[in-house]
């Protein structure tokens, strides 16, 4: 479906917020002195570079970070949907899902089960002269063996005034939107969402590295491109119809 813009009216209205890099570091700069600064430092360095969602940065942990010719490699855990099936708890046989009655023994008990794997992996991979990198190397090396990258607190030791972190649980989605409406008043998305705008825009990336990039649907990646897209990306879009 394309956008048909009435007279006199700007496609950039709805164009989404991009983020200078300028911006970036400041936003990054502001993380207040205490326990946990190198770490949330990192994490919105992070977040911000590769533009991944919040909960495949946060399920990260040492090894699947890695270095190689000047390039910095990151296995991501991606969130897939899974498709559902409706079985009958009676007969055990498969039935449609708005079934109210099993068709075969005249059941009204049924389960739920969601087919397939609920993670994928996909490895992306930044130049280490990246300006916002060494926020998240400088972090990165401090992390322990097979732990999370972004760990959580103690949370039994905090409520005693002892500050260390629980290297076997990841940080929760919601501490991670703190940090960042804390020091620009953002969520965690924005950032996802100035990173695909600003390379939609630029052209920098046709519409196949945008999917591939950001793991999203080609209709996802043209409503990208359609409200700010660059010339290169338009053309690319235009021949895959």
């Amino acid at each position: 479906m394309v956008r048909i813009w009435k007279p006199n009216e700007s496609k950039y209205k709805y164009r989404l917020k991009v983020i200078p890099l300028e911006e970036a570091i400041n936003i990054v700069e502001q993380i207040p002195e205490r326990f946990t600064k190198e770490r949330d430092q990192a994490l919105i360095a992070f977040t911000m570079i590769f533009g991944k969602r919040a909960v495949e940065n946060l399920m990260i942990k040492k090894e699947d970070v890695w270095i190689d010719n000047d390039m910095l490699y990151v296995r991501f855990k991606v969130l897939k949907k899974r498709r559902k099936r409706k079985v009958c708890e009676a007969c055990s046989k498969r039935v449609p899902l708005k079934a109210k009655l099993c068709p075969y023994c005249g059941g009204d008990k049924f389960r739920v089960e969601e087919i397939g794997e609920k993670f994928t992996e996909r490895v992306k991979h930044k130049s280490l002269n990246h300006p916002l990198m060494k926020y998240f190397m400088n972090w990165w090396r401090k992390v322990p063996d097979e732990a999370y990258v972004f760990p959580a607190l103690n949370k039994s030791l905090v409520l005693m005034g002892v500050y260390e972190y629980n290297w076997e649980k990841p940080m929760t989605y919601s501490r991670m939107w703190q940090i960042f409406h804390e020091v620009s008043g953002m969520s965690p998305h924005v950032a996802r969402h100035s990173l695909f705008t600003k390379l939609a825009e630029s052209g920098e990336y046709d519409i196949f590295h945008l999917i591939y990039w950001f793991d999203v649907t080609v209709k996802t990646a043209e409503r990208y491109i359609r409200i700010g897209g660059g010339k290169k990306v338009r053309e690319v879009a235009k021949f895959i119809g």
